[in-house]
């Protein structure tokens, strides 16, 4: 069998995958991958049979930071219709659906927001599973990229689907907690869950010294991390003031050596965040969905700073589950009285074995919901409450 994996965005819309493509690869299936260049280097040696790299440039690659911006909900919304069921997904459809023509494939597997990989498949006669990327939920509605995907169905000759009640594609795999999903965006029905993906590095895990102080990991990603101004150095201001240790990852578009970093903090361009949570107290970070999965999985507690795109619904999520604490990433800085204690908290009373939030089991906080029949379709929103 041969499966076509293709992903839209950065190394988070990969790595979700990673565990599927893997448990093919191990039963002796073909596994192609087709993707964004600097994602695709988190593929495991030797998992494709082949690669093949949509050449995105992205906004600098330079090793220069854009300043930070700020943004709201409403345009982050915007952003998938706009860019991701706009010229993302007619790229996506064109290559996919040209490689589905070069050598036909059994499956594609691709992320919730490659809306192109779906349309190719479903017009090349190819089933296909998603594989959500959005541990909210809450950014990608029907009613946002119904537009801009009947423009393209049109284009494709594919039947209507005003609605896009597509978008699920055959089979849905979810890996994140059902408990973390925004209620009010429930799963798609027939939704199966699936263990989530870690990221790793070249870099090694910090090794241990002999204080007691308590590790911090902190980070801002691989897509942000270039856009977050000056937001890096008030990290390190806030580490450099704390009685702990702390690692702080900036991606591989960044030279570690560029930040002056205070003596209690060491930076890397990745880790193995799977062997490095493993020892550590509490995470800051942007509140990437596979970063924010990672602490969880690990019953840690997290300070988020949201920039863009998911990750303000992250946010919420992690705040409404009391699983940590946000701070603003354009205003927030460690010395003000307003946000001193968010800065040091939890970082400061996370001693290991302490203050650490409650695991979300499978069941956990679904009061009886799931993805099971009479769940609504995903992007249908419930009406509010009161």
């Amino acid at each position: 069998m041969r499966i076509l994996c293709s992903f839209a965005g950065g190394a988070g819309h990969l790595l979700p995958q990673l565990p599927i493509l893997t448990a093919a690869r191990d039963a002796g299936h073909r596994v192609d991958v087709c993707g964004r260049a600097p994602a695709v280097q988190v593929l495991p040696p030797g998992l494709a049979d082949e690669v093949r790299v949509r050449n995105v440039v992205r906004a600098d690659a330079g090793g220069t930071i854009a300043p930070i911006a700020e943004t709201t909900r409403e345009h982050e919304r915007a952003v998938i219709g706009r860019h991701f069921a706009g010229g993302v997904a007619r790229r996506s459809a064109e290559e996919v659906g040209a490689l589905l023509a070069d050598r036909p494939a059994d499956v594609v597997l691709c992320d919730e927001v490659d809306f192109g990989a779906r349309l190719a498949a479903e017009r090349a006669g190819v089933p296909c599973a998603v594989v959500g990327v959005i541990a909210s939920g809450a950014i990608v509605q029907c009613e946002i990229v119904a537009g801009p995907l009947a423009a393209l169905r049109s284009e494709l000759g594919l039947d209507a689907d005003p609605d896009a009640a597509r978008i699920t594609g055959e089979l849905w795999l979810s890996p994140f907690p059902p408990a973390f999903r925004d209620p009010a965006f429930p799963l798609p029905e027939g939704a199966l869950s699936i263990g989530p993906a870690s990221m790793s590095g070249s870099a090694p895990a910090p090794v241990a010294d002999d204080s007691d102080r308590p590790l911090v990991y902190a980070t801002l990603g691989t897509e942000f991390n270039i856009e977050s101004g000056d937001l890096f150095s008030r990290i390190l201001a806030a580490l450099g003031r704390l009685p702990i240790r702390a690692v702080l990852t900036v991606g591989g578009d960044l030279d570690p050596a560029g930040f002056d970093a205070p003596a209690n903090v060491r930076v890397e361009r990745f880790l193995d965040t799977s062997a490095l949570l493993a020892g550590c107290a509490a995470v800051l970070s942007h509140g990437g969905s596979g970063t924010v999965m990672s602490a969880i999985a690990h019953a840690l507690p997290q300070l988020v700073v949201p920039m863009g795109a998911d990750q303000p619904f992250t946010a919420d999520r992690v705040e409404a589950l009391g699983i940590g604490r946000r701070a603003d990433a354009v205003r927030s800085t460690p010395g003000t009285s307003r946000t001193r204690s968010r800065w040091s908290s939890p970082t400061t009373a996370c001693a290991p074995g302490q203050g650490a939030p409650r695991r979300l089991g499978p069941g956990a906080g679904t009061r009886g919901r799931g993805a099971g029949a009479g769940a609504p379709r995903v992007g249908a929103r419930r009406a509010p409450v009161g």
